[in-house]
Parts: C-alpha cells; sequence; structure tokens
C-alpha cells in the first residue's frame, strides 16, 4: 500500500537563513494570515500544515496545499514543486500528489485530520468515523483513533481493542488488551505494538503474529534506519530483536542501552559487585566484551562520540582504570589498564591520575579523549572556562595549558584560580590568578605581570570588584588598580547584589562606598 511518510519540521531557524514568508509553530502549523493570503492569491487552498520532503537527493521545506482537487506542494517561494520521480516514490512509499492514500500517516493532531477531512464524532451510543461529511463507521465503539496507516483505524469496544479498515470492516479482531501502531521510514511494513493475556507482542496490519505475546514490555526505538526493539522478559532480562521477531541481541541481559548511534550498551549483574557492561554492534556482534566495571559519556555536547570505560585493576576490587573509546573512530583513544580518569567533566577535558606508592600523580586528556598531558604533577586544579591548569610538583605550583605547555613556571608558593569576571574590566578568568608569597597574596596574570602587589593578607574575587584586606584595612578595586572604596572598619563582607558590600551587623556600603545603609 501507499502511504506519504513526511516529518513535521519543528525549528524555525532552518526557513530564517530563506527570504520566504513562512511562518509556523513547533508543530508546523500555519498562523500567519499574510501566508495563507499569500498562496490565496497564488489559486491554492491552505491544508495547514508545513513539511520537509525529499526531492531527489535534495530535503527541502514544503507547504502542502491543494489546487482544484489536486494535492501539491509549494516551496518557499510559492513555486509549484514537481512530484517526485517514479523510482523515489517506491523507495520513500510517496505516492502521486493528489492520490487518495496522500494523508499524514501517524499524526495524531484532531485539527490536521479535520483538514484532511477524517473527522471523529460522538453520539449516546459511542464513537464514529466521517469522512468529508459521510460517515465510514458508525458511533459503536467506545474510542475511535484518529490517525491512520493504510486507512486503518484503532477502535476498542468492550475494552478490547481491534483495527478497522475505512469501510468499517475489522481486519484485526477485537482482542488485545491495547494496540498501538508504530512504523519506520525504513520498512514498507507496518505494525501494532499490542498487549494480550497481559504479555506484550507486535502484530503486522494483517494480523499476523511477527513478536509472539510472552514479554513483559516491548520499547521500540524508532530511527530512520532502525527497526529494532529493546524488549524486557522473563525473568527481568533484556534483549534486542527486529519487528519480524529475528532475534539480535539474546535476552540475557539486566540491561540495553541503545543511544549510541550504531551500537548498543549491555550489561550484566545488578550491583557494583558484579555489573560488567560491553558494547555490541547493530547486529548483535559484541565490539567490546562485558569486562567492564561501568560506562558513561566522557565529555559534553561536543565530545558525544566519547564514551568512558572503567575496569576493575582486580577481581572484586573497588579501584578501577579507564579507558576512552571513540564511537567514530571504533578504538579506544585511551587504552584502559593504567590511567583512570575523573568524572568531573570540564570543557577542555579531565583529570588523568595513576597510584603510586606515595600517592596519587595527575596529568590531563583533551576533549578528544586522547592524553595530552603524562601523568607527573602532584596535584592538577581545573576550572570549566579555562583552558588553563594549576599544577603542583616538587611542592611547587605553576601553571600550564591543556596541551601541556608552561605558561607560569613552577616556582610559586601558591596559585588559585582567579573567582570570576572581573568588574569594569575584560580579563577573563584563566587570564589571572591569585599568587602566594611568604603568606601574601596578589594577583598575576599569564605573563608574568603582577597586577595588584603581593602584600595582602587575603584576596577575594567577586563578579563587582576584588576585596583585598591588608592590616585591618580593606580595599576594594578592580585588576586595572581602580579603587572604588577603601575603609579601615572591620568585618567588610563579600559584594551582594542587593545590599552591596556588608558590614556586619546589618550595614551595607555600595560599591564606591557612600555612605552606609541598614541592611533590609
Amino acid at each position: 500500500m501507499n502511504r506519504l511518510v513526511f516529518c513535521v519540521i519543528a525549528t524555525l531557524s532552518f526557513l530564517s537563513v530563506h527570504a520566504q514568508p513562512f511562518k509556523y509553530d513547533e508543530f508546523g502549523h500555519v498562523g500567519d494570515s499574510k501566508f495563507k493570503a499569500f498562496i490565496t492569491n497564488r489559486g491554492y487552498k491552505l491544508v495547514g500544515r508545513f513539511y520537509q520532503i525529499s526531492v531527489g537527493k535534495k530535503s527541502i521545506i514544503a507547504a502542502k496545499v491543494l489546487k482544484g482537487t489536486k494535492w501539491t506542494f509549494i516551496d518557499v517561494n510559492g513555486k509549484e514543486i514537481e512530484s517526485p520521480g517514479e523510482k523515489l516514490r517506491i523507495e520513500q512509499n510517496i505516492p502521486e500528489m493528489g492520490h487518495p492514500d496522500a494523508f499524514h500517516g501517524l499524526d495524531p493532531g484532531p485539527n490536521d485530520w479535520k483538514s484532511e477531512k477524517f473527522q471523529g464524532f460522538n453520539t449516546t451510543e459511542g464513537r464514529g468515523l466521517i469522512y468529508d461529511g459521510d460517515t465510514l463507521v458508525q458511533a459503536i465503539y467506545q474510542e475511535v483513533t484518529i490517525y491512520s496507516a493504510d486507512h486503518l483505524f484503532v477502535v476498542k469496544k468492550n475494552n478490547k481493542y481491534g483495527v478497522i479498515n475505512k469501510k468499517g470492516i475489522l481486519v484485526i479482531p477485537l482482542e488485545y488488551e491495547s494496540l498501538s501502531p508504530i512504523g519506520s521510514n525504513a520498512t514498507s511494513e507496518f505494525f501494532y505494538y499490542a498487549k494480550k493475556d497481559g504479555k506484550a507482542g507486535i502484530i503486522s496490519e494483517d494480523n499476523r503474529v511477527t513478536i509472539p505475546f510472552e514479554f513483559e514490555q516491548l520499547n521500540f526505538k524508532k530511527t530512520y534506519f532502525e527497526t529494532n526493539i529493546r524488549v524486557k522478559g522473563k525473568p527481568n532480562n533484556r534483549g534486542v530483536i527486529d519487528l519480524k521477531g529475528k532475534e539480535i541481541i539474546p535476552c540475557i541481559y539486566t540491561g540495553i542501552v541503545g543511544d549510541y548511534d550504531g551500537f548498543y550498551i549491555v550489561s550484566k549483574g545488578r550491583s557494583n559487585k558484579d555489573l560488567v557492561v560491553g558494547m555490541t554492534d547493530l547486529n548483535g556482534k559484541f565490539i567490546l566484551d562485558t569486562i567492564y566495571s561501568e560506562y558513561y559519556k566522557y565529555g559534553n555536547n561536543d565530545s558525544n562520540f566519547l564514551i568512558q570505560f572503567n575496569q576493575r585493576e582486580k577481581p572484586n576490587s573497588s579501584r578501577t582504570t579507564s579507558g576512552i573509546y571513540d564511537l567514530r573512530l571504533k578504538q579506544f583513544v585511551l587504552s584502559p589498564g593504567k590511567y583512570s580518569v575523573s568524572r568531573i567533566v570540564y570543557q577542555y577535558g579531565r583529570d588523568v591520575h595513576i597510584k603510586t606508592n606515595s600517592g596519587y600523580l595527575h596529568g590531563w586528556a583533551g576533549k578528544s579523549g586522547k592524553l595530552l598531558i603524562e601523568p607527573i604533577y602532584e596535584e592538577l586544579s581545573a576550572t570549566w572556562d579555562s583552558p588553563f591548569l594549576i599544577v603542583k610538583k616538587d611542592g611547587k605550583y605553576g601553571v600550564v595549558d591543556s596541551l601541556g605547555k608552561v605558561i607560569l613556571p613552577i616556582k610559586y608558593e601558591g596559585l588559585d584560580h582567579f573567582g570570576s569576571f572581573s568588574f569594569e574590566t575584560d580579563i577573563k578568568r584563566g587570564d589571572v590568578f591569585v599568587i602566594t608569597e611568604g603568606a601574601k597574596q596578589g594577583i598575576i596574570n599569564t605573563k608574568e605581570k603582577i597586577l595588584i602587589p603581593i602584600e595582602y593578607e587575603s584576596i577575594e574575587t567577586t563578579s563587582s570588584g576584588i576585596i583585598c584586606k591588608k592590616e585591618g584595612h580593606t580595599k576594594i578595586m578592580n585588576l586595572d588598580g581602580r579603587v572604588y572604596y577603601e575603609t579601615s572598619e572591620l568585618n567588610i563582607g563579600e559584594f551582594d547584589l542587593e545590599y552591596g558590600f556588608i558590614k556586619t551587623p546589618g550595614m551595607r556600603y555600595d560599591l564606591y562606598g557612600n555612605k552606609p545603609a541598614p541592611v533590609k
């Protein structure tokens, strides 16, 4: 049977690059009177939705419209789109424009179906279905779904579900406890998720059982290329089978995750002591055996292709080593067995460490997952938004970048990351550091220039100024050396957006030291 499979576009950004009058909401509904006038003046009647459709090898935005008795599409400039070629129609199951099967497919919005002339109706006897004003199905059902596949409708009667065609004839009998249509662009067939006697299975549109009713749960993972189902069966195990019942991964695992493009993560065990994980491809072939103790995404949004696998150093050991697997390269970029990787995610990478007889040594793995700095430092401190790392070696501190290049020599008594953006300056965190020498503090930049002299007992950085204290005297300044306010009064606290610099108990100063006022 022919069917139309179009994806409604949900993002406005795509059209923003075109000079066009189209405006629609996140569901593709038209809400633009100017556009309606735009197409009406060209002799079209608007169906009411925008779509992304395939024409040849291109994917374009189009509005579905009616011209006379023929359905067609117009592009963002109002130009009518020629019907797809025969080859494309066969491959994508796209019917000729104006073909009676040229409907939305699985879109459940009742207003949309009204525009396609399908409409449900209720009477005191029950619910029925009409098409363009003509009754298709009498009002004899508890429910009639107003979305169709090949003009098949799920109905409910006496608390059992079945499927009728547009003539009202039952093509799937009323014998299921639940019935939900599923489908994919990757298959030319259509299926229903069903439950019978409390068990889940899959039936075809002609009522053939393709997956037997013996599972507690079936979870359909709907993507363009994949028609697999993650299943949960006895005794509380999981596996993967396809829509036609072919087993891909045996139902012997306690966990299956298919969120990684082209791979499944499988796990056995139910506690930290006996849990093991591995990875297979979409055909169930193992890429990584189930020898790892845990896994998680390595990085942030720009490195979702990296997965970190941890492996116990010894059986039943709590200590693990880490490997970083690149899904694109299909190999480890950091091999397990030697290094451990921190679970704390930074923008530029992660802390890597090894255990020695005297403690831990620290290094750095970059956004690619590769080891960039060998673990040679006694300490390593990073922040989310800075490419610079504070390191300690032989009891002294310095700064290196995320590639290991020395930025500040490792000779200082103490270094700390600058807390935040400084008031009235564009110097950002990472460019400057709080330095400690001889129990005194100052601020130094990456060029070894002292911005604030190393003479204060304490330096506190805030988003609105730097609080420097010495011998009972407090200065509030910025990194350019401008002093906003200074006082010998005690107990000046951190800046608060509502109260200014707070002096306990209950008094405040503004940024420039104006007359104190009681705190509300």
